[in-house]
């Protein structure tokens, strides 16, 4: 297996160099290096740091349109075996040490790199998380490596260190920045912290290649709803379940999504048929409560209201579910009881800005002009926030996809009828 990643890298370098395009020579050497350093990298059961170098040598030969290079790296690519441990396994094959072995080998110094990693999985499947740490972090310290970068990043959020699994997935993705599992594994975590900006290029990254991809799609998806982008994020969910119908993750993303793009019958689709593809839906609060949402949008008051009642016997501080009680009393003219779940509503910090429009229409109608004025103001700083975050991440390529934010509006006089679309 090794000879055969070896010959794709390295075979044919002579003709290549001598059917080189006019001035690509060096271009032609940049690509051959890539291949070689993937080659090199495997050697190592350094998949990750492989793949980056074989998909940059990819990059490099599809953007100058030098076909005889592009099926080269291609087949590079396609030559990467499951994962680091795969390479080790088929390297030491059914001379495998048992681990009482390679335990009693470490207490004496050092394994090798094969053994160390071997040992690291081992311990991590027998639940023992800081003996898998500690050859990993010896890994990284001898041999830089990303593979154990990565596995350091996957025994952190078992253990549900966030911040640590990011970090040790940001170092693998800075070392082996073209490889699509290191890039999956940073943006996941990433967005799973709340860092959404901060990984916003790697993930336009991962959409350039795999951009046929559902779980990448999703991802993007997820990337645009941390963001607060409903268009966007609908846009990447809409592609993911396009080419995934079973992804449910990125159905549901997409039905959430949906309704706060006021698409409600489509929503309303996604969601359901989420409901149905797993019995335990029921208890997905979030999704209930916004169908409670879609339901007194497309007029279904008293469904909406029930189910949002549901929700919050079981999670009372649940800020849709109130947002669509606060909703629902506003229209139906109980300003008293409307003014008293969009307060509940807006001291939860995940609150939608919307809360804060409602709350300011129950506030006006009920004469507490003070009230209504801070919370229009609040309702419209949120939206001016929600309208740059990538920009501080100086994801330019990204936001010129961007659509605007919508304008903020004023109160209307018809409580039902709101200039904005916020209710």
């Amino acid at each position: 297996m090794t000879a055969l990643w070896l010959g794709v890298a390295t075979s044919g370098v002579a003709l290549a160099q001598a059917d080189a395009p006019p001035g690509g020579e060096a271009l032609v050497q940049e690509i051959e290096q890539e291949l070689a350093s993937g080659a090199a990298a495997l050697e190592l059961a350094e998949v990750e740091r492989a793949e980056s170098s074989y998909r940059r040598a990819l990059e490099l030969a599809q953007t100058a349109q030098l076909e005889p290079w592009v099926q080269r790296a291609h087949a590079a690519v396609e030559t990467l075996p499951a994962s680091a441990i795969d390479v080790v396994r088929g390297r030491i094959g059914d001379d495998a040490p048992p681990l009482d072995g390679l335990r009693r080998a470490a207490e004496l110094g050092p394994l090798a790199r094969d053994e160390a990693l071997l040992l690291a999985v081992a311990e991590r499947d027998a639940g023992r998380l800081a003996a898998s740490n500690h050859q990993l972090r010896s890994l990284v310290e001898r041999f830089a490596s990303t593979t154990a970068q990565l596995e350091l990043a996957r025994n952190a959020a078992a253990f549900g260190n966030r911040k640590v699994a990011f970090d040790h997935a940001r170092r693998a993705a800075d070392e082996a920045p073209y490889s699509p599992r290191a890039l999956r594994v940073f943006v996941r975590l990433g967005l799973d912290a709340g860092l959404a900006s901060a990984v916003a290029p790697s993930v336009e990254t991962l959409a350039r290649l795999e951009p046929d991809d559902a779980e990448v799609a999703f991802l993007t998806g997820r990337m645009w709803t941390a963001v607060g982008d409903s268009g966007e994020a609908s846009e990447a969910l809409l592609r993911a379940t396009t080419l995934d119908p079973d992804h449910v993750p990125a159905r549901r993303a997409l039905g959430l999504a949906l309704a706060d793009e006021r698409r409600f019958a489509e929503a309303r689709a996604h969601l359901e048929a989420v409901r149905s593809a797993a019995d335990e839906s029921a208890d997905d609060l979030e999704l209930e409560a916004t169908l409670a949402e879609v339901e007194l949008q497309l007029g279904e008051a008293d469904a909406a209201t029930a189910r949002a009642h549901r929700v919050l016997e079981q999670s009372s501080r649940l800020p849709r579910a109130l947002f669509v009680l606060g909703l629902a009393a506003n229209r139906s003219g109980d300003f008293d009881a409307a003014r008293g779940w969009l307060e509940r509503a807006v001291t939860v910090p995940t609150a939608p800005p919307r809360a804060h429009y409602q709350l300011s229409i129950a506030c006006s109608r009920l004469g507490d002009r003070a009230c209504a004025e801070e919370h229009l103001e609040i309702y419209r700083r949120m939206l001016e926030a929600s309208e740059s975050p990538l920009r501080a991440a100086e994801a330019p390529t990204l936001m010129q996809r961007k659509t605007p934010a919508r304008a903020g509006g004023e109160t209307s006089d018809e409580t039902g009828s709101e200039a904005r679309s916020d209710g």
